[in-house]
């Protein structure tokens, strides 16, 4: 929207610090709810893009960098008296009531869980599902080389994938950053990289890309991400993508699908 003529920058921006001002408030309202003590738990963020903070643990750093003593090495900062006052008061005498609460169980209920194939949940193929997802998720945030450590540094800080998965998951996405025929993709400094970003075409269709490498000379590289066995209609789905982008007036150097699985990455080139 910033490269529209007329008012799309001025828009863009508009927006943009809007969506930044509802992002503080609501930072406002989590950090004035605490009586006595506030406890924050967020990951360590050692790297800031130029830009400025993104996400809230880089808010923190930066804060805690130009306000206080800050020592990356450290996992605690205190900031105060850490002495506690409103528990130091009477208690109270009032009689506490401790509410009922009903339970009812889920066969009780006449409700389906609606999902892609409900019928796959609990097999491997609802798990292969699963991994696939987590992969393309972080072939999200992986736009070069130096990126993957910082990615899955973050991911190991945050405890949400099993480490035999992460450890599974660190090798595909190694291969694919150092694959012959992808590593310069992922080369910093060579392309503005955009990873799923939603394109509205012509006739209103919604498509979104895994990756696109745009180059100084209006050219694109354009990669999808696949898990499953080669179809027909990925190789249709990536041209989708191609016609798409050539009636935004870009010049589609390359269209590469890339396959992902415990045997190896497979790159098809259309």
């Amino acid at each position: 929207m910033a490269a529209y003529p007329g008012h799309g920058a001025a828009l863009y921006e508009e927006r943009r610090n809007t969506l930044e001002l509802d992002n503080i408030n609501l930072l406002y309202v989590t950090l004035t709810r605490a009586i006595e003590q506030l406890y924050v738990f967020t990951t360590p963020s050692s790297v800031i893009k130029e830009e400025g903070p993104t996400k809230f643990n880089q808010l923190f750093t930066a804060f805690l960098k130009a306000h206080h003593d800050y020592n990356e090495t450290s996992s605690i900062v205190t900031i105060g008296s850490p002495n506690r006052y409103v528990s130091r008061t009477a208690p109270h005498s009032e009689k506490t009531v401790a509410p009922s609460y009903p339970v009812h169980f889920p066969e009780e209920h006449d409700l389906v869980i609606v999902s892609r194939d409900a019928s796959l949940w609990g097999t491997e193929a609802a798990a292969a599902i699963s991994i696939g997802n987590l992969l393309h998720d972080t072939m999200s945030k992986v736009k070069t080389h130096e990126d993957v450590e910082i990615v899955f540094e973050e991911m190991g800080h945050r405890s949400v994938v099993p480490p035999t998965q992460i450890d599974l998951l660190l090798q595909q996405v190694k291969e694919i950053v150092t694959h012959p025929e992808l590593e310069h993709l992922y080369a910093a400094g060579q392309a503005q990289v955009i990873t799923e970003r939603d394109i509205i075409t012509q006739e209103g269709e919604l498509m979104r890309p895994d990756r696109l490498n745009i180059y100084t000379n209006n050219s694109v590289s354009l990669v999808d991400y696949k898990t499953g066995s080669p179809l027909e209609s990925h190789a249709f789905q990536l041209q989708s993508y191609a016609s798409a982008l050539e009636a935004m007036q870009f010049e589609v150097a390359e269209k590469l699908l890339v396959y992902i699985s415990e045997t190896g990455i497979l790159v098809n080139k259309l």
